[in-house]
């Protein structure tokens, strides 16, 4: 999937990466933060045709790729997984 965008929120990549896509985004904020394995580039559009078509003649290359989003998203955005840490922030101190 690819994402081309001044501003955004990282949550699109998340929905890709769940789905075991695998994601090329602009350069910006959102997609830069917390490691995510996606390819990263300038919002210049040559730059993003060279990349989708070097991207796709290595199928199986890119499908690697969406396999390990797939995993950095379970791992980081799962609630199941990550329950515990937002029940310590909904929690409140009742001796207060």
């Amino acid at each position: 999937a690819g994402f081309p965008a001044r501003t955004g929120c990282h949550r699109t990549m998340i929905r890709a990466g769940v789905m075991g896509w695998p994601v090329i985004a602009s350069d910006i904020y959102p997609y830069q933060q917390d490691g995510a394995p996606v390819t990263l580039v300038p919002n210049d559009e040559v730059v993003w045709i060279e990349t989708i078509l070097a991207a796709l003649a290595e199928p199986e290359k890119i499908a690697a790729q969406g396999r390990q989003l797939q995993n950095w998203v379970r791992q980081k955005f799962i609630l199941e997984d990550h329950l515990h840490e937002w029940l310590k922030v909904f929690k409140f101190n009742k001796n207060k």
